[in-house]
């Protein structure tokens, strides 16, 4: 194990300030790699080489000029798995330090053990998060013949049927471009990760905004009542609206990747702002290819079906058509709904037609402004009714 300067400097800090002497660290060649008196830093220190190469317990050093590069105090090896590592030295009268020398060597080697164990756990989070991402964004990961024993190396058996959702806060699809939203980002990670502890068998990746949930299999209702929990939870702690989305009850079963994508088009359509901010991808209808066809081809579609209105006049049509639509086309609900009489819902419906040559209360013509609605509202979200 190599002691980087980082690690080393930090614990000279943190030991000078305990003892109140100068504090020196060096590595396995005898080299200072950290000092409290900066200009140290890069000379050889001989006295630790000797500890090094003689495999000592201890050296004392008696003044300044006994070793090269060395100055009166005690020196003592780091051992790290029963083997010498580096050096840590206190300046100052021998009789004065002696006493500190057994506590600061076991302390720096307690310290050093905690970085390689961070070091250690940041290591196989990166294994794993990368072997998750393979998982779920390259199709058939699943038909490479290594990869399943690549899986039960680090404890994922990947032929085990999951479900996957996905979950996702409003507002921060540029979270990663700014070490404050990357910040929130991981905080956000982090909550969910503890939360899915609870629930056996559950992985999580972010990638940007996206969270993926990959869990053991479960019923529909189950995923439901898991992630409206997570996302209830999250909402609470970060006080922002998260969105989720919900895979298919049979595409987990046979690809997480196929999953996913199912995953990510229900959170699509969660994202819609229609209704709950939790879809079921087997519970998503037109939504599912919505998001598919470009904002160009959504506006042209709203100048062909309400051809020589305004900007304002396709407003107040989708805001009654829609009025409309969620009455189930009953003229007497729409109408108390949009505090109007009947007679002047039914004049204005006919005045639609005149206008369009479309009858919203009949089909198919019913269906073509249902789909202009759908597109205007999410072209124009801010303008939900």
């Amino acid at each position: 194990m190599r002691i980087s300067h980082q690690d080393a400097m930090r614990i000279v800090t943190e030991m000078s300030g305990i003892i109140d002497y100068p504090v020196n660290m060096m590595n396995d060649r005898g080299t200072i790699i950290a000092s409290t008196d900066p200009k140290r830093i890069g000379q050889f220190h001989e006295g630790a080489s000797q500890i090094v190469e003689r495999n000592l317990d201890r050296m004392n050093v008696e003044n300044d000029n006994e070793y090269a590069g060395a100055r009166e105090g005690v020196n003592f090896p780091i051992l790290f798995q029963n083997t010498i590592v580096g050096v840590v030295g206190i300046t100052g009268k021998r009789a004065e330090v002696a006493k500190y020398g057994e506590i600061i060597k076991k302390m720096t080697e307690i310290l050093l053990l905690d970085s390689y164990l961070k070091e250690q756990k940041l290591r196989d989070e990166t294994i794993r998060n990368r072997f998750l991402e393979e998982w779920i964004f390259t199709e058939n990961a699943e038909q490479d013949p290594s990869f399943p024993e690549r899986g039960k190396s680090i404890g994922i058996d990947v032929e085990k049927a999951r479900r996957v959702f996905i979950l996702s806060p409003e507002g921060m699809t540029d979270c990663d471009e700014t070490a404050e939203g990357r910040r929130l980002a991981e905080q956000m990670e982090k909550a969910v990760r503890g939360r899915l502890k609870r629930e056996q068998g559950c992985l999580v990746l972010r990638s940007g905004d996206k969270m993926f949930c990959i869990a053991s299999r479960r019923t529909d209702e189950q995923m439901k009542r898991l992630a409206a929990a997570v996302q209830r939870e999250a909402e609470e702690e970060f006080e922002i609206p998260f969105f989720a989305g919900i895979d298919g009850s049979q595409a987990g079963f046979s690809s997480v990747y196929a999953a996913c994508r199912q995953a990510e088009k229900a959170l699509r359509a969660a994202r819609s702002r229609r209704g709950s901010r939790l879809r079921l991808y087997d519970e998503v209808t037109v939504d599912i290819f919505l998001n598919e066809i470009s904002d160009a081809r959504k506006e042209e579609y709203i100048r062909r079906i309400f051809r020589g209105c305004g900007d304002e006049e396709v407003k107040e049509w989708v805001r009654l058509l829609e009025v409309f639509f969620r009455a189930n086309d009953s003229i007497s609900k729409a109408a108390e709904e949009l505090f109007m009489h009947k007679n002047t819902l039914q004049y204005r419906l006919k005045k639609l037609v005149e206008e369009t040559g479309l009858d919203a209360r009949t089909m198919p013509d019913a269906a073509l402004f249902y789909l202009a609605v759908l597109f205007y509202r999410e072209l124009h979200p801010e303008e939900s009714t």
